[in-house]
């Protein structure tokens, strides 16, 4: 039902003036309408503009955070250039090229995984 009054929405100009019409007489008509959408907006994104909503770490939690994140960079990096020798020294390619390849197959598994992701949303809320 929501999926075909959108569509309408979007698609049908009779049908979105007088859908128009309906909520501005609504408003007007209304005030505790008018109000509990204002409020409704309100507390949707509250949490985008508070910066007291955010828990705050002491500093020894801020220490260990980046120290641990900076140590995963680490592993991550060394694994990826011990592949890289690997890969060079097996098929005598240069390490410049391999690094290209490597950066390249990182960039297209970043596109599929955010295509994966966009899809599965997509047929998620097509469900619902």
């Amino acid at each position: 039902m929501r999926q075909r009054r959108k569509s309408r929405l979007e698609n049908d100009q009779k049908y979105r003036d007088v859908h128009r019409q309906k909520m501005q007489i609504m408003y007007n008509k209304n005030p505790s309408y008018h109000y509990a959408n204002k409020t409704r907006a309100k507390t949707r994104y509250q949490h985008l503009k508070c910066g007291q909503c955010h828990k705050v770490l002491a500093d020894k939690q801020k220490y260990w955070l980046r120290r641990s994140r900076l140590l995963a960079v680490a592993r991550r990096r060394t694994e990826l250039h011990s592949m890289q020798k690997r890969m060079e020294s097996e098929s005598g390619v240069s390490l410049f090229n391999i690094h290209l390849l490597f950066n390249k197959a990182e960039h297209d598994i970043k596109a599929a995984t955010a295509k994966t992701k966009r899809l599965h949303l997509k047929t998620q809320s097509q469900c619902t």
